[in-house]
């Protein structure tokens, strides 16, 4: 048998199906991970979240990774209940939600002792005299 150019093109045409079958069946094997389910409605409501992190004026929220807890200092009139969501982007497995009740001074520690050591995003929310107030950090956990 001589190779010519209808059969180079034949064995280029039945690699090339060979090569996009294999991407299929690893496509379909893959897992996907959404942030969020209802990533879509997160997504109307997000102009209304850009304006409780802007809203300044009813308090900031300091956080303090020291040892194995969480050291919050709110700066102005601290509110009754907090709401903290530790969200770890590597792994939604690892996400927490804390409920903080703050002292007088505006402080509270939360334990770190089960979460996985690494980066996460923490949310603090409350409710303060210009309505909601969210805060968002990047903290590490060493």
């Amino acid at each position: 048998m001589k190779f010519n150019w209808g059969t180079g093109t034949a064995i280029a045409l039945g690699a090339f199906i060979a090569l996009m079958v294999g991407f299929m069946v690893k496509a379909s094997t893959e897992q996907e991970q959404l942030v969020a389910e209802d990533y879509y409605a997160q997504e109307l409501r997000y102009q209304e979240r850009l304006d409780q992190l802007n809203r300044t004026g009813s308090g900031q929220a300091d956080l303090q990774v020291v040892g194995d807890s969480l050291l919050v200092t709110l700066s102005e009139v601290a509110p009754s209940v907090v709401l903290l969501r530790l969200q770890r982007p590597s792994d939604e497995r690892a996400d927490r939600s804390f409920e903080l009740r703050p002292d007088d001074a505006g402080r509270c520690g939360v334990p770190l002792t089960g979460l996985l050591r690494g980066l996460y995003k923490a949310e603090l929310e409350w409710t303060g005299p210009a309505g909601i107030v969210l805060v968002e950090e990047r903290i590490v956990l060493p």
